[in-house]
């Protein structure tokens, strides 16, 4: 049975990507009449919209805001749906979702990490299912990771700019500098939206290595497959911490916070069951760590 929530979703869904493809015959795609609201969305085909455009639309479709965010990740499964989603920005800043092959033993293992995750136990969902490899539990949660801070940093690049944001940092105590020891090898120092850019771009290319993430079964991950984890999360953590320090009062606006307090409590609790982030590297958002821990000790 389509509850009508899920109806309002996938009509929204369907409106959002229809709109990135300048339709605009709704009466024949059986949308509300609300979906043609000027103002939202650009014309013609091939117009970029931004998430936090689609944000403020999916109210008119019925959808609360924790709703819109069951549809949002789904607009990245339509193949025709522009990847540059966040508006004016640069199509590299918000990267396509990495996707698990289906019917493999890692697309199995997300399954699993979705149904424990679904209990509201998070200390529980981030263990080692019995019986599984270390490895590929880790392969498995650092893509999930990379795709729902992916996610959270999309929504927010309005806000993230060359301006706004001139260095990468975490509040006045911490700042980044970008090296990837390939393309550049000495530190360079450089603007928030141009480091992230650097890291989701080094950590797809990553995941989107055979060799370091192998999806298909029987295929050994590399000696050196953990501690490319862990560098790999210890990245990610600076997006989480840019976004509390720099960017929070926009994440409040958006209504969002409690949906980036339960992504970010997933991850730490995480790295904590493994120990893939050093203590030091933590510092900038330690605070609150301890504060979203506390209860679940």
């Amino acid at each position: 049975m389509v509850t009508a929530t899920t109806r309002n979703i996938l009509l929204f869904c369907l409106a959002s990507c229809s709109f990135s493809l300048g339709i605009s015959n709704w009466n024949v795609l059986g949308l509300p009449s609300c979906a043609a609201k000027a103002g939202y969305f650009s014309s013609g085909p091939k117009r970029f919209v931004s998430l936090r455009a689609l944000s403020e639309l999916a109210p008119q479709f019925g959808l609360k805001r924790d709703e819109y965010w069951q549809a949002a990740p789904l607009l990245k499964h339509f193949s025709w749906f522009p990847c540059d989603i966040c508006g004016s920005r640069s199509s590299k800043t918000f990267k396509p979702k990495k996707n698990i092959p289906e019917g493999s033993h890692q697309y199995e293992l997300l399954k699993h990490a979705e149904a424990t995750l679904g209990s509201g136990n998070l200390r529980m969902a981030v263990m080692l299912p019995e019986g599984e490899d270390l490895n590929e539990w880790v392969a498995v949660n650092t893509v999930d990771f990379f795709n729902q801070i992916n996610m959270l940093y999309g929504t927010i690049t309005d806000f993230c700019t060359e301006e706004s944001c001139p260095v990468m940092s975490a509040g006045p105590k911490y700042e980044y500098h970008w090296a990837d020891g390939t393309n550049i090898k000495k530190p360079i120092k450089c603007s928030a939206p141009k480091y992230i850019d650097y890291l989701m771009t080094w950590v797809q290319d990553q995941l989107d290595d055979e060799t370091l993430f192998p999806s298909k079964i029987g295929v050994p991950f590399p000696k050196n497959f953990m501690s490319v984890a862990k560098t790999i999360l210890k990245r990610l953590f600076r997006v989480y911490a840019h976004i509390y320090h720099q960017h929070f009062d926009p994440v409040i606006q958006l209504q969002e916070e409690a949906h980036l307090n339960t992504s970010f409590k997933h991850f730490i609790f995480f790295v904590q069951e493994f120990n893939l982030i050093d203590r030091r590297e933590l510092a900038p958002l330690q605070e609150l760590i301890e504060k979203l821990t506390s209860k679940d000790r």
